[in-house]
């Protein structure tokens, strides 16, 4: 039987994922509201090329910060890389997925009016649930795990995160430091009843049940006895402190 806290973060989407978990930290931390903590969180991860709690969240039919829709105006079109948008390191490339006769078409105009957006977003307009529901469809295309990924076959157009200067490295999930604190707390829970091995070792435990039950992949799907250890080695001194 899974945990309903590690059940939590085994969960991909919806109000258990990494993200919605570094929004209350944020919102305890700093005494803000939620609308100004999901800003904080979206441009984190935007910052590093990742547009999961962006998508997730507008699915969930929240609607961004001014300065949010900026950013991906800018992310659209270069022309709007000003103001709240100046420091724009990743975009999206929007392309037809390649098909003969009237497929094609469709998805030349899907890409074509993907990116006519840019503008209204450039404004602070929120563009609606067709836009949001469209672009993740279309990042579905080039990543399988991705949000929605029902509709991978069927979308004519793949959008894919680019960096728009070369960077070094893989880039690290931002959600993987948000999931590392969780592993941390959950293993301390554990460690006075089992003692510091066993508190891993079923931590681990219960996270591949979970991942069984659910069927859902992601940054989850590699969790070892090793990943929970150095969380929590990680994690410990600040857990004690309180923090």
């Amino acid at each position: 039987m899974v945990s309903p806290e590690l059940q939590e973060v085994v969960s991909e989407t919806g109000p258990s994922s990494g993200w919605d978990a570094e929004l209350q930290e944020v919102i305890s931390e700093t005494g803000c509201t939620e609308d100004q903590a999901r800003e904080k969180v979206t441009l984190r991860y935007l910052h590093v090329g990742d547009c999961r709690p962006l998508l997730d969240w507008a699915r969930r039919r929240h609607i961004h910060s001014t300065k949010i829709m900026r950013v991906v105006a800018a992310m659209l079109d270069p022309k709007y890389r000003r103001g709240d948008a100046t420091d724009i390191r990743y975009k999206f490339s929007i392309e037809a997925t390649r098909k003969r006769g009237g497929a094609g078409n469709i998805g030349s105009w899907r890409a074509k009016w993907l990116r006519q957006h840019a503008t209204a977003l450039s404004e602070g307009s929120d563009p609606g649930q067709a836009f949001w529901y469209s672009l993740a469809c279309a990042i579905v295309q080039g990543n399988p795990n991705w949000i929605w990924a029902r509709h991978r076959a069927s979308f004519l157009v793949t959008a894919k995160v680019q960096a728009i200067k070369s960077t070094r490295g893989r880039r690290r999930d931002p959600e993987l430091s948000t999931r590392d604190k969780a592993l941390a707390q959950f293993v301390q829970r554990w460690i006075d009843a089992d003692g510091y091995e066993s508190a891993i070792t079923r931590v681990v435990a219960e996270i591949n049940a979970g991942i069984n039950q659910t069927g859902q992949s992601g940054c989850l799907d590699r969790i070892t006895y090793r990943t929970v250890r150095n969380a929590y080695d990680h994690h410990a001194g600040k857990i004690h402190r309180g923090r």
